[in-house]
C-alpha cells in the first residue's frame, strides 16, 4: 500500500518537472495552475480525514477541534487558487482577423 502513498506524490513532481522544463510559457503556466489545483484538492482530503475522525467520536461538542482541522486545509486550498500568479500573465493579442 506504500506504493499508493508515492502515487499521491506523482502529480507534484510531473508538474514541478513540467514548470521546469517546458518553454512554452503558457503550457508552463498551465502547468503550475494544475499542480496548484491538485496541492489544493490533496488538502480538501486531508481535511476530510479530520472529519472522519470527528464524525467517529461521535458529535461536534465531542471534538470541536477537529472540526476546525477538518475545514481548515479546505479553506487554505481554496484561498491558495485565487492567489494571483506570481509571473506575468500573456496577454493576447487581437487583430482584425485572429488573436495569437
Amino acid at each position: 500500500m506504500r506504493w499508493l502513498g508515492y502515487g499521491g506524490v506523482l502529480p507534484f513532481v510531473v508538474g514541478l518537472v513540467a514548470v521546469g522544463l517546458i518553454h512554452d510559457p503558457g503550457l508552463r503556466e498551465r502547468a503550475a495552475d494544475l499542480s496548484l489545483a491538485y496541492g489544493a484538492v490533496i488538502l480538501a482530503f486531508l481535511g476530510a480525514v479530520h472529519w472522519g475522525r470527528m464524525l467517529e467520536r461521535g458529535t461536534l461538542a465531542e471534538a470541536p477541534l477537529l472540526a476546525v482541522w477538518g475545514v481548515l486545509p479546505s479553506i487554505v486550498g481554496w484561498l491558495t487558487l485565487a492567489l494571483p500568479s506570481p509571473g506575468p500573465r500573456r496577454s493576447r493579442r487581437c487583430s482584425s482577423s485572429r488573436c495569437t
